[in-house]
């Protein structure tokens, strides 16, 4: 765009894979083409005559402040194509589009940047420490009009954590949270609870002890800047939302 003085924004954008030329509407019951052209029934034409397409894929907005203060829109009239290779550009929607990402990820040899300090996961783990809001609940919070709180959780957590007790793994919550929506739920699930804690570094120390467990043998998995330094304490510190393999 800086070489470009009349361009008003920079989208990125890859090649799609299904053409709009052989797309479709339903009006009143019957099949009308998407898109209007000067080819006669493009749908019906060979792909390979149609002009070339593509979807924007989200990667880079570029734009200039007048294109959005002046003009009034998120990308003006003369729009750059900044082109992104098709395995970068997959469009997450659902768990089998998560799949196919992952597994391009871990079989494709792709040019990305990965983390350099990842941990891998610890054999021999003796216990799980979690965060509350935003690890056992989906991170709202319904304020009823008598003043009251109420929280979502998922019913899979109490298998989950059932299988984990039964390989012989504690499970504890430490949160900040001092409602007593949190130890309803721990009492719930058979957890042990911590709540209404400040200062959770040191307490998560305290309760490795107590549990008779190690910092290496331990994992803890936290969802705001209050967990960072129980993360770095621990073994294998995760953020959540993750995913934890376990042979």
């Amino acid at each position: 765009m800086l070489n470009d003085a009349e361009a008003d924004s920079v989208r990125a954008v890859s090649a799609s894979s299904e053409n709009p030329y052989k797309m479709w509407r339903i009006e009143r019951d019957y099949l009308s083409p998407l898109l209007q052209s000067d080819f006669f029934e493009p749908y019906n034409m060979p792909r390979q005559k149609l002009p070339s397409t593509y979807w924007q894929t989200g990667h880079v907005e570029a734009i200039r402040y007048d294109t959005i203060a002046k003009s009034h829109s998120m990308t003006g009239k003369r729009i750059l194509p900044l082109m992104i290779e098709q395995q970068y550009a997959i469009d997450i929607d659902t768990l089998d589009q998560w799949r196919m990402a992952d597994w391009i990820l871990n079989t494709l040899d792709l040019d990305v940047v990965r983390p350099s300090s990842h941990k891998s996961f610890p054999a021999g783990i003796e216990l799980l420490v979690l965060d509350f809001d935003g690890v056992l609940t989906n991170n709202l919070v319904h304020v009823l009009d008598d003043g009251r709180e109420a929280v979502t959780c998922s019913r899979s957590d109490g298998m989950g954590l059932e299988r984990l007790r039964a390989r012989g793994i504690k499970v504890v919550v430490l949160s900040k949270e001092t409602n007593p929506v949190v130890s309803s739920r721990c009492k719930k699930l058979n957890l042990t609870c911590y709540q209404g804690v400040e200062d959770k570094a040191a307490v998560f120390e305290t309760i490795v002890s107590e549990q008779g467990a190690t910092l290496d043998r331990t994992v803890y998995v936290g969802n705001d800047v209050n967990d960072l330094e129980c993360m770095r304490l621990a073994r294998c510190g995760l953020p959540w939302p993750t995913r934890i393999r376990m042979s």
